[in-house]
C-alpha cells in the first residue's frame, strides 16, 4: 500500500486516511509528492480509456461528481466505495443513460505491514498482518496456541482494539467494532537491541502511554504479560499469575 509506505519514509502516521487516498486516487499524488505506481492509474486516467473504448461505439461517455470513500465494515477488509454521475448517450441520439452510479470494492488487509509496529521500533521491527488460525488459547493447562499466537503475533478481530485504518493513523485509544489486536513477541524486539517494557504484551497498549495493572501466565515466557481485560479474551485467566 502506497500510503503505509509513506509512513514508513516520513515516520509519521496518516493524517487522514481518507484524504490521502481522494489525493492519491485523483491526482496520484500523497503531501503532494507525485507517486510512481499512480502513472497511468488516477481517476482522469481511468475516465480517458472509458471515453477511448466508447468512441469505438459511437458513444459520449462523462463521469462527473466523484466521490471516494475509505471505511471498513468488518476487521479483515477496507471498503472503498467510488460514486459517481454517469450519462452514456449514443451520438445519433437513438439512446440515453443517465444515473448516480456506486462501485464498491474491498481489500483485504491480509499480509499489509502493521504501521504500528514499524513506527514505534524504529523501523526495526515488522509485523504482517497474519488471522490467528486459532480460536480457542489455552485449554486447562496447555498453552501451545497461545504461544504460537503469541510467539508470530498473529492477529485476532476484537471490538476493544483500533481497526487497520486507525492504525494507519496512530489511533492506539480507538475502541473499534472492526479492530484488530496481536500480541507484542517481546523477544524478537529485545533481538533488536529494543528496551523491553513490563506490560501486556496486547499491541495497542504495549506500544501506548496506557499500563493496566498485568499479570505473567503460568507456562509463557518471563516477558509475555496479559492485562486483566485480556485474561478471559485469551481464555487465560485461570493461569495469570
Amino acid at each position: 500500500m502506497i500510503i503505509e509506505k509513506k509512513i514508513v519514509e516520513t515516520g509519521t502516521f496518516s493524517q487522514n486516511t481518507t484524504s490521502s487516498m481522494h489525493e492519491l486516487f485523483f491526482n496520484g499524488t500523497i503531501d503532494n509528492e507525485p507517486q510512481e505506481l499512480m502513472i497511468g492509474a488516477i481517476f482522469s486516467d481511468i475516465q480517458n480509456d472509458i471515453n477511448f473504448n466508447a468512441e469505438k461505439l459511437n458513444v459520449e461517455v462523462n463521469i462527473t461528481e466523484p466521490l471516494l470513500q475509505i471505511t471498513q465494515e468488518d476487521p479483515w477488509n477496507v471498503k472503498i466505495v467510488l460514486q459517481t454521475h454517469l450519462t452514456m448517450r449514443d451520438r445519433k441520439n437513438l439512446a440515453s443513460w443517465d444515473k448516480t452510479e456506486t462501485t464498491i470494492s474491498f481489500v483485504p488487509i491480509t499480509n499489509f505491514e502493521d504501521p504500528i509496529y514499524t513506527l514505534n521500533t524504529n523501523n526495526l521491527v515488522t509485523n504482517s498482518i497474519v488471522k490467528t488460525p486459532y480460536e480457542n488459547f489455552v485449554s486447562g493447562s496447555n498453552i501451545e496456541n497461545l504461544s504460537s499466537h503469541a510467539t508470530n503475533s498473529y492477529y485476532k478481530a476484537s471490538p476493544s482494539a483500533p481497526s487497520f485504518i486507525d492504525r494507519l493513523e496512530g489511533k492506539l485509544s480507538s475502541a473499534n467494532p472492526n479492530g484488530i489486536e496481536s500480541l507484542v513477541n517481546l523477544h524478537e524486539l529485545s533481538n533488536q537491541g529494543l528496551s523491553i517494557q513490563q506490560k501486556s504484551a496486547v499491541d495497542y497498549i504495549y506500544f501506548s502511554a496506557n499500563n493496566p495493572e498485568s499479570h505473567h501466565i503460568t507456562g509463557m515466557p518471563e516477558w509475555f504479560m496479559l492485562d486483566n481485560a485480556h485474561l478471559e479474551d485469551y481464555n487465560a485467566d485461570s493461569l495469570g499469575e
